[in-house]
């Protein structure tokens, strides 16, 4: 057995890094890294996923390893990559999420938040519908393949054991977090447009009609306009999140490339 492991100790090796880089893509990646999928299912994915390719690398040369800080720091390259594409992806939905919670906000009805179980906490209504919004526009667009054909790359430049600390990937990140909460505010702005005008006319009516019960006007009037609002703009959402998906790819392949 000591024999057959110092034989393929190489190959071993490389299939611990190949899935460790996987591993932190799935982890995050929506849909696929939900707490709503079994562990065991993720799990089994990723060991399936490293089968097919971990061949490709067993080319691939090692350094030296003199001890478990130097595999542990080893690992910890990988999985930063994996990690560096799946917070990219989380990044961008969370930005078109937070158009949803800041829309419910300014209709005043966040008070019927619901369980998120991706997040284990209390969203809005519209804050769901912009999630599922953007994951049947992920899934339909392919975006899985996207993510997954994101990975493959990275092993051309950067082969599994060659890992390094890739210096532009903050700045990448911090880019990436900025342009989600730009496409977010892009996603939410007719909502958001139609609900100042709705509380401006009630201000009017309110002022014209002071005998009304404006609490009771105002709120149903902004609810209804929610509604519509997110009716009429949830094509124009979708369009963005796919517009600004492929960016965030990019951007952040190239700062991994760099």
């Amino acid at each position: 057995m000591a024999l057959l492991f110092e034989l393929y100790s190489h190959q071993f090796l490389i299939f611990v890094l190949v899935l460790t880089r996987l591993s932190g893509v799935l982890m995050l990646m929506p849909v696929m890294g939900a707490k709503s999928i079994p562990m065991r299912i993720r799990g089994l994915l990723a060991v399936g996923l490293t089968f097919i390719i971990a061949p490709t690398q067993w080319h691939a040369p090692l350094p030296e390893l003199g001890s478990l800080f130097e595999l542990a720091v080893l690992v910890g390259r990988e999985a930063l990559i994996g990690l560096s594409i799946g917070l990219a992806t989380a990044i961008l939905f969370a930005g078109v999420q937070l158009a949803g919670q800041v829309v419910s906000q300014t209709a005043g009805v966040s008070l019927a938040d619901v369980l998120d179980p991706a997040f284990e906490s209390s969203v809005s209504a519209a804050t769901q519908l912009m999630d599922l919004l953007t994951m049947a526009v992920f899934v339909c667009i392919g975006g899985h393949r996207q993510v997954l054909a994101a990975l493959l790359d990275t092993f051309r430049w950067t082969p599994a054991g060659s890992a390094t600390f890739p210096e532009g990937v903050i700045a990448a990140l911090s880019d990436i977090t900025s342009q989600s909460f730009a496409a977010g505010f892009r996603a939410g702005a007719p909502c958001l447009l139609a609900l100042l005008l709705s509380v401006l006319i009630t201000a009017i009516v309110s002022r014209t009609l002071p005998q009304l019960n404006v609490l009771v006007l105002g709120f149903n009037l902004n609810a209804a306009v929610m509604l519509g609002g997110l009716a009429v703009s949830l094509g124009a959402a979708a369009w963005i999140f796919q517009e600004e998906f492929a960016s965030v790819l990019a951007a952040v392949s190239e700062s991994l490339a760099s």
